[in-house]
C-alpha cells in the first residue's frame, strides 16, 4: 500500500514574502504604558464645562446689547453700522463658536485619558476676550454720535424693567 500522507493545515504553506526576506521576528520592546489620568480631572472638567456654558450663555446675552451701542446713531452722525453689526455678531455668535471649540476639545482630552482641566479654564477665558472685542469693535463703530455699551445695557434695562418682558 502507499506511504502514510501527514495533512498539514492549509495555512502553515501559505508564507509572506516579508516573513521569508527579513527572518525570525525579533521581539519588539514594550509600548510605554501611559499613566492613568487622575481622579480628580474628570469632576473638574465637568464643572469647567458648566462654568463655559454659565460663562458663554451670560455673553451671548449680554451680546445681544451690543447693538444698542448705535441706539444714538443718526443719518448725520459718523457711525459706522458694519463695525457695530460685527460686534453684535461676534458677541452673540462668536462666543458660541468659541465655547463649542473649547467643548469638543474637552471632550476629545477626555476620551483619549487626558488631562482635560484646563480648556473650559481657557475656554471661559477665550469667551470674556470674544465678547469684550465685540464690544470694542461696536464702541469703534458707534463712535462719538452712538451710545457706549453702559448705556446700551441701560436701556435695555429700562425697556424691559417698565414694559416687561411680555
Amino acid at each position: 500500500m502507499g506511504a502514510e500522507v501527514r495533512r498539514v493545515p492549509y495555512c502553515v504553506h501559505m508564507t509572506d514574502s516579508a516573513d521569508v526576506r527579513s527572518g525570525p521576528r525579533q521581539p519588539q520592546p514594550a509600548r510605554a504604558v501611559r499613566a492613568a489620568r487622575a481622579t480628580w480631572d474628570l469632576p473638574v472638567a465637568i464643572i469647567g464645562l458648566v462654568v463655559l456654558a454659565a460663562v458663554t450663555a451670560l455673553a451671548a446675552t449680554f451680546g445681544t446689547f451690543i447693538g444698542w451701542a448705535g441706539a444714538g446713531c443718526g443719518v448725520q452722525t459718523g457711525c459706522n453700522s458694519g463695525l457695530i453689526v460685527s460686534g453684535l455678531f461676534l458677541g452673540t455668535f462668536g462666543v458660541i463658536i468659541v465655547a463649542i471649540v473649547f467643548l469638543v476639545i474637552t471632550i476629545a482630552r477626555l476620551a483619549v485619558r487626558r488631562i482635560a482641566w484646563w480648556p473650559p479654564v481657557v475656554g471661559s477665558g477665550a469667551v470674556s476676550l470674544v465678547f469684550v472685542l465685540g464690544t470694542v469693535l461696536a464702541s469703534i463703530g458707534a463712535g462719538a454720535g452712538g451710545a457706549t455699551l453702559g448705556a446700551a445695557l441701560e436701556l435695555g434695562a429700562g425697556y424691559w424693567g417698565a414694559r416687561g418682558p411680555g
